[in-house]
This record gives C-alpha cells, sequence and structure tokens, in this order.
C-alpha cells in the first residue's frame, strides 16, 4: 500500500509505503467466520423448534375456533356451545369475542324466530280478518248497488215533483193573472158605479128642482085662481087655466116625488152595489195576494224540488263512486288476503331454517364445548387486558 506525500508548498516530496503480514489475519477472519456459521445454524435449529412449538400453540385455538365456525355454518348449527375463554392472552380474548358473537347471534335469531311466529300469527289473522272483509265489501257493494237503484227511482220521483210544481206554478201564475184582470174589471165596475152614484146625486137634484118649481107653480095657480074668483064671469075662463096648472103642478110634484122614490132606491141600490163590489174587489185582491203567495210557494217549491234533483244526482253519483272504491277495496283486500298467505308461508319458511340452529330453551344456556373449552357463561362486558 503507498500513497504521496506533499511538502508545505504543495509539491509532491516522494511516496510513503507500508507492507504487512496478512496470513495470520486471514486465519482469524475464518475462524470468525465458521463460528459465526455455527451459532447461526444452532439459533436457527432452536428458532424453528419454538416457531413449530408457538404455532402449535396458537393454530390449536384458532383451528377450534374454526371447527365452531363450521359446526354453526355446515353442521348442526349448535349455537349454545362456547370456547374457553379463561386466559388472558389474545387467543383467550378471540375465544371470549367468538362467544359474544355466538351470543349475540343466538339472541337474534331467537328474537326472529318469536318474530317468525308473530308474524305468521298475524298473517293469519290478517287473512282472516281480509276474507271476513272481502266478504262485507262484497256485501257492501251488493247494499250500494241496491241504493244506488233506490236513488235511481227517487230521482225520477223528485223530477216527476219538480215537474208538478213548475205545472202548478204555471197554473198559480195563470190564476194570478185572470185574478188580475177581475179585479181590473171589479175596480173598473165599482168606478161606474160610482158615476151612477153622482149621476143620480144630479137627479135628485133636478127632482127637488122640478118639485119646488111645482110648489111655486101650484102656489101660482092658486093666486091665480083667487083672482080670477075675484074677476068673476070674467075671470072663468083664467080660473079654468089656473086650475090645470095647478092640476099639472101637482101632478109634476107627486112624479117628481115618485122619482125622487125611485132615484133614492137607485141610489141606495148603487151604494150597496158599490159597497159590494168594493168588497168583492178587496175579496179579489185577497184572493190575488193568497194566489201570489201560492206561486211564490210553489216558486220555491220547485226550486226545492231543483235543488233536491241535483242533490240526489249528487248522491246518486258519490253512491255509484263509493260503489266502484268498494269494488276496488275488495280486490284489495282479496290481494291483501293472498299478500298475508304468502307472507305467512314465508314466515314458516323462515322459522323453518331458524329451526335448523340449536337456539336452547334460554338465551344464555350453554352445553359442553369442543375440545379445550369448558362449560362457561357468554362474557359481553370487555376483559380488562
Amino acid at each position: 500500500m503507498g500513497a504521496l506525500v506533499r511538502d508545505f508548498s504543495g509539491e509532491p516530496a516522494g511516496v510513503l509505503e507500508v507492507a504487512f503480514d496478512r496470513s495470520s489475519y486471514l486465519e482469524r477472519a475464518a475462524n470468525a467466520r465458521n463460528a459465526a456459521l455455527l451459532i447461526t445454524a444452532l439459533t436457527l435449529g432452536v428458532g424453528i423448534l419454538l416457531a413449530l412449538l408457538i404455532a402449535r400453540t396458537i393454530t390449536q385455538p384458532i383451528k377450534q375456533t374454526a371447527e365452531a365456525m363450521g359446526n354453526i355454518a355446515e353442521g348442526e348449527g349448535d349455537l349454545t356451545r362456547r370456547l374457553d375463554d379463561s386466559g388472558r392472552d389474545e387467543l383467550s380474548e378471540l375465544a371470549h369475542q367468538f362467544n359474544a358473537f355466538v351470543s349475540r347471534m343466538q339472541a337474534t335469531l331467537q328474537e326472529v324466530k318469536t318474530s317468525a311466529l308473530d308474524v305468521s300469527q298475524t298473517a293469519g289473522a290478517i287473512a282472516k280478518s281480509s276474507e271476513d272483509l272481502a266478504s262485507r265489501s262484497d256485501e257492501a257493494a251488493s247494499n250500494l248497488q241496491q241504493t244506488s237503484a233506490a236513488m235511481e227511482e227517487i230521482s225520477s220521483t223528485v223530477a216527476h215533483s219538480a215537474e208538478s210544481a213548475n205545472q202548478a206554478s204555471s197554473l198559480s201564475a195563470e190564476a194570478s193573472e185572470v185574478v188580475e184582470q177581475g179585479s181590473s174589471a171589479m175596480q173598473e165596475l165599482e168606478t161606474t158605479m160610482q158615476d151612477i152614484d153622482r149621476a143620480s146625486s144630479r137627479i135628485t137634484d133636478i127632482v127637488t128642482l122640478i118639485d119646488g118649481i111645482a110648489f111655486q107653480t101650484n102656489i101660482l095657480a092658486l093666486n091665480a085662481s083667487v083672482e080670477a074668483a075675484r074677476a068673476g064671469e070674467h075671470g072663468l075662463g083664467f080660473g079654468v087655466v089656473a086650475q090645470e096648472v095647478r092640476t099639472l103642478a101637482e101632478r109634476s110634484r107627486e112624479a117628481a116625488r115618485e122619482i125622487r122614490t125611485v132615484i133614492n132606491e137607485s141610489v141606495e141600490t148603487s151604494r150597496l152595489g158599490t159597497d159590494r163590489v168594493r168588497q168583492a174587489s178587496q175579496t179579489m185582491g185577497k184572493i190575488m195576494t193568497s194566489i201570489n203567495s201560492v206561486h211564490d210557494v210553489l216558486e220555491e217549491i220547485s226550486a226545492s224540488t231543483r235543488e233536491q234533483s241535483s242533490g240526489v244526482a249528487e248522491v246518486n253519483t258519490a253512491v255509484t263512486e263509493l260503489d266502484t272504491v268498494t269494488q276496488q277495496n275488495a280486490a284489495m283486500v282479496n290481494q291483501t288476503s293472498s299478500s298475508a298467505a304468502q307472507m305467512r308461508e314465508l314466515a314458516e319458511h323462515l322459522n323453518a331454517l331458524i329451526d335448523a340452529f340449536e337456539l336452547g330453551a334460554e338465551l344464555h344456556d350453554a352445553r359442553p364445548a369442543l375440545p379445550r373449552s369448558e362449560p362457561s357463561s357468554p362474557r359481553t362486558e370487555p376483559r380488562d387486558r
């Protein structure tokens, strides 16, 4: 081995070489290598033995766990057996967790089995109730059909009543017009009677005037007769004329009295007729009012009948729709009954599947377990490590 030597200025000054004997060094290295190989071989052998022992210790509980799980999955499905978890190592913890899992699975399957039984019973009850409901729905549909037929008859009757009410209303309107015409005629007759009464009064006045004139004429004739008597023979002719005038005046006065009597009777009769006409007019007014009231009532009856007809039509439509809905409900009830029967079959099938597992009488029931396991209650609380 050689090395270049330089001076303080950095220039090469020479070469330094070292020489030694390597034979002793190589011999010691060979001895050390052989010792290391021997120690490695011994260590490897011991390690393999320890690994086999440890692997056997580890795989045995794992194998037991696998056998237990295989028993659950493919064997009798016994969920009442438990592994030994009395140790404090990881395998005991694994056994403890396995026991907890099996306990949870056992409890879950028991609940599922109970629920399946309940579902089966409930499905049976639903099916029976659905059958009863279907029967009642059919009966209700039949009753609704009868009700629909009755409503149609009622609708026809109401329509006939409405038509009759309309005819009665028309007749009352015509009667009201006739009564109104009669009332107008009575009013005209009353006016005419009043005119006759006024004319009779004027005639009475004229007769009174004639009576007065006859009275005065009679007095004049009497005076003329007196004057004729005084004149003697010269007044005889004038006396005869005066007597005739007096007689004529008396006859005129008697005729005036008779005319007055007749006029008075006519006036009284006219007044009675006027009163009766007035009463008849008032009666016609009352009759007209009554007919108008009857007409209004008939109009209300007609309107009410039309409303009833419309209401009956709506009720008939509602009954028809209800009949349709009832028939649909009956079909749905039949479908529900069929679904309940299927659900009951599924629940029974699920119960049969669960019966493949051994669940025990109680949740925490445990049987003697697999090899290496002793009867023990499953622990659900985590253990202290």
